[in-house]
Parts: C-alpha cells; sequence; structure tokens
C-alpha cells in the first residue's frame, strides 16, 4: 500500500518476526494468515495457501481467516472457492471489516457474478468510502455488464475522492 519506504526490508522483518512469534505460539493463527499473505507476495501461492488452511485447521469458526483464505485463493485464480469462503466469513464476523466487501467483490467479478460484484462494492462504498477497492470493483462490475458509462462514473468517483490514486 506504500506504507513503508523498503517494503522488501518489511517483509522480511514480519517473516522473521512471525517465525519468532510461532516459536513461542505453534497455534498462533493470525501468524500463520500474515506469513501466508507474506508467502503471496513472494510468488508462491500453493505455500500461502498451505499456511491458511493450517490456520483454519487451528480455528474453523474464525471469519478473519476464513476471508483469509479466500483472499488467497482469490490470488491464485480460484474465485469459486473464494466465494464460499468469504461468506462463512460474513457469517462467523459480527461486524466484518470493509475488507471482506473487497475481496469478495473481486472473488464476484472475478468468477463473472457481475451483479453481485456490483451489489457488493455499492455496500463497500456505504461503509467505506474512501478505499479505492470498491470503486474499481463496481467499476469493472459495472463495465462488465455492458453499462460503459456508469463504469467511468464510478472511475471518475474515485479520482475525484482520490486524486493521488494512479491506476497504472
Amino acid at each position: 500500500h506504500g506504507w513503508s519506504t523498503d517494503p522488501a526490508e518489511s517483509r522480511r522483518l514480519a517473516m522473521d518476526y512471525c517465525r519468532q512469534a510461532l516459536a513461542i505460539d505453534v497455534d498462533g493463527i493470525s501468524l500463520h494468515a500474515v506469513l501466508g499473505h507474506l508467502d503471496l507476495l513472494a510468488g508462491d501461492g500453493e505455500q500461502a495457501l498451505a499456511r491458511l488452511q493450517t490456520a483454519l485447521r487451528l480455528r474453523p469458526g474464525c471469519g478473519i481467516t476464513r476471508v483469509f483464505l479466500a483472499n488467497i485463493l482469490l490470488h491464485i485464480d480460484r474465485p469459486r472457492e473464494a466465494i464460499a469462503h468469504v461468506q462463512m466469513g460474513f457469517r462467523l464476523s459480527p461486524r466484518p471489516q470493509p475488507w471482506y466487501f473487497e475481496t469478495a467483490g473481486w472473488a464476484y467479478l472475478t468468477a463473472g457474478f457481475f451483479e453481485q460484484a456490483e451489489a457488493i462494492a455499492r455496500r463497500s462504498l456505504q461503509i467505506a468510502a474512501g478505499r479505492a477497492e470498491p470503486h474499481l470493483i463496481l467499476a469493472g462490475a459495472l463495465n462488465a455488464q455492458g453499462r460503459h458509462g456508469e463504469a467511468k462514473a464510478a472511475y471518475d468517483d474515485l479520482q475525484h475522492s482520490r486524486p493521488e490514486f494512479n491506476l497504472s
């Protein structure tokens, strides 16, 4: 997200800290999730998936873990499986975070469920209008439905609310 001046070093430190923490708490569910995302950033989707499956075995009723797993599945081109996990994540979480909606939106969009992607993007904009992801999901969903003018308006709204945003 551009929060670090040296992303590679930040990822290395995060990996080191997670490994140290796991040496103390082998059932550290959030540690497995963070490591999985670090694996994903390093380009190892299968290792990321294995870590999230471990986290899910440790706590199958954890909504956050389900959505983390959905995000990994989404990034390794398994969006229909991602949808099932993100839906479970919503059911297991009394107060879903904005990124739950974004993960669901990307999963629906990638799987070709454009109306559902549109609906979840609109819901996401109601709770987190300042984030770029819902605008992009909405623009993609509208464009995929042939509603090009509305898609452009969604993207223009993003550029208006976040002038620093650059699609490239």
